[in-house]
């Protein structure tokens, strides 16, 4: 059997399959910027389904979060080693994940646009040109980590209509002292304002939050999608994640301002790693 992950910050998506079924789970996130090897051991250990033996695993493919260098990878392979102690681990980024679900073998610009925001050019066999990420607080324009800022200055700022103003404080029950609280004293800011995405799509008719929409994703679109089509030539865009998933309406205009179509989008990229590996592994 092989074991295939594709792994956020916050949960990891898991399918066990062999020649002629598949197993789904979900575990939490395995972010080696957050978690250390004995901690993912940890984790699988109190989390791998019970009916399932570690030990049938001949091969474990994982793709994350956190998991671009080499001294990151090594963090999550040392710990699922711990654990599939029979297997082989592989460990990539999830954007060559995304990449191998969303084109295969075919080539194409990719992007994450989920809590935070990656993108790469990949040729049909792996990534051969990526733009570095520089994280929510110096970048990762467009996505869920940046509008949930924008949104926040939009209400402390009061550039939202009263009323909205309004429902972000009673929906989260919160104040400016605690959004701040939050953001520079506890763990994960980057999940905290990731989910203020969710007021957004609840009042995306109004016209306030269409223009921080609007605005998000011509900045992604402009900073980092040029930059790719001017490198590699190519006008096409397949995406993965939930930003991109929910809020098409708007990041699809911005994408044709600058001349690219999207050609798919993905929710999570997990079937489509099944199918990769089903193809060219079993």
């Amino acid at each position: 059997m092989i074991v295939i992950a594709d792994s956020g910050s916050t949960k990891t998506d898991w399918r066990v399959i062999d020649t002629h079924t598949a197993h789904s789970f979900q575990t939490l996130g395995l972010n080696p910027y957050f978690v250390d090897s004995e901690t993912i051991t940890n984790i699988m250990r109190e989390q791998f389904p019970k009916h399932i033996s570690q030990f049938d695993i001949a091969q474990c493919y994982f793709f994350g979060a956190g998991c671009k260098s080499v001294e990151s990878q090594y963090v999550v392979q040392k710990g699922l080693q711990q654990f599939f102690t029979h297997a082989s681990v592989h460990v990539e980024s999830d954007l060559c994940g995304a990449a191998r679900a969303s084109f295969g073998a075919e080539q194409g610009i990719v992007c994450i646009l989920g809590t935070g925001m990656s993108i790469g050019f990949w040729n049909g066999t792996e990534l051969s040109y990526t733009l570095p990420s520089l994280g929510y607080i110096l970048g990762d324009e467009g996505s869920g980590a940046y509008i949930g800022k924008m949104l926040i200055k939009a209400v402390f700022e009061n550039h939202l209509p009263k009323h909205c103003v309004n429902d972000f404080l009673a929906s989260y029950n919160t104040n400016l002292a605690d959004v701040l609280h939050n953001i520079y004293k506890e763990p994960l800011p980057n999940l905290y304002l990731g989910d203020f995405t969710r007021f957004c799509s609840k009042h995306k008719h109004e016209k306030a939050v269409q223009h921080l929409l609007n605005r998000a994703f011509q900045e992604f679109a402009q900073r980092h999608v040029q930059r790719m089509v001017q490198h590699t030539g190519c006008r096409s865009i397949r995406f993965v994640g939930s930003i991109a998933y929910h809020f098409e309406e708007f990041l699809a205009p911005a994408l044709l301002s600058i001349g690219v179509s999207i050609h798919g989008i993905i929710q999570k990229p997990i079937d489509g790693l099944q199918r990769y590996f089903q193809e060219s592994t079993l």
